[in-house]
């Protein structure tokens, strides 16, 4: 059986990948700050389990104890596979360098980083004491390769669950069961894009306002989070990664459900 694990699942593409997972040889634990009723009875109607655990990843103290009794409880067995899906994530602080709070930054990198780093661990012990395959995913971005301005933590968080990804692939070998990569989603029409516009000039975001609602145009090159999610689930179901890799969603063409 397939065990997914989905971090950000409220909303954007944590909602679209619990959907897009959804069916009845499939376990889906969904973690957010708060639960979506809709996403979570279209989870308790079409997988084999589904559970919700509310955790805020601010406090990352609090990260491995929400999580533990959820997987501890699964009925493993050889054959099943754990895919842990880091998807949360935090762009504040956006501006220069400089002129970022240390509160800001502490809230990114426990978010973006912390978080995610706590959890591939217990994921990852949990599949080796357990003997089942296991696959870490992190939601990156290429800003982690190419600084952007007024970008400086969020990138410096990806190039960290980048550099996670290699580490965990590294360290595990290619006969553990144990996978690691990290994806790009490329843009996508979410709150954090809408939080990435506000922070840009005027004319910018009026220009994009008349597109989306007068013109009724879809932005060139954004994606909606279920396009994406399509993407990432043929993906990882075709094997189509390396181990410690990036799987680029903007290189894969428009997967439909039919594929």
């Amino acid at each position: 059986m397939e065990y997914y694990v989905i971090t950000g699942a409220s909303r954007g593409l944590g909602r679209a990948l619990c959907r897009e997972f959804a069916r009845a040889d499939v376990a889906i634990i969904c973690l957010s700050r708060h639960v979506d009723r809709e996403t979570f009875d279209i989870l308790k109607s079409s997988c084999a389990l589904a559970e919700w655990v509310e955790v805020d990843f601010t406090d990352y103290r609090a990260v491995e104890p929400a999580i533990s009794g959820a997987v501890s409880s699964l009925r493993l067995k050889k054959g099943d596979r754990l895919t842990l899906i880091n998807n949360a994530g935090r762009l504040a602080p956006i501006g220069p360098f400089v002129e970022t709070s240390a509160d800001d930054i502490a809230s990114n990198v426990a978010v973006n980083i912390l978080a995610s780093a706590i959890l591939s661990r217990f994921v990852v012990k949990t599949a080796l004491a357990r003997r089942v395959d296991a696959r870490v995913v992190n939601i990156s971005s290429p800003s982690a390769e190419s600084p952007r301005a007024n970008w400086a933590i969020y990138g410096m968080s990806k190039g960290a669950l980048n550099y996670l990804s290699k580490a965990i692939a590294l360290e595990s070998g290619d006969k553990s069961g144990v996978v690691a990569i990290s994806v790009y989603p490329g843009v996508m029409d979410t709150d954090m894009r809408k939080e990435n516009l506000a922070a840009r000039p005027l004319l910018v975001r009026a220009l994009d306002w008349v597109k989306r609602v007068v013109l009724r145009r879809k932005p060139i090159g954004v994606s909606s989070p279920e396009e994406t999610a399509r993407k990432i689930a043929w993906a990882l179901a075709t094997g189509n990664y390396r181990n410690g890799g990036i799987v680029d969603c903007q290189r894969i063409r428009p997967v439909s459900h039919n594929n």
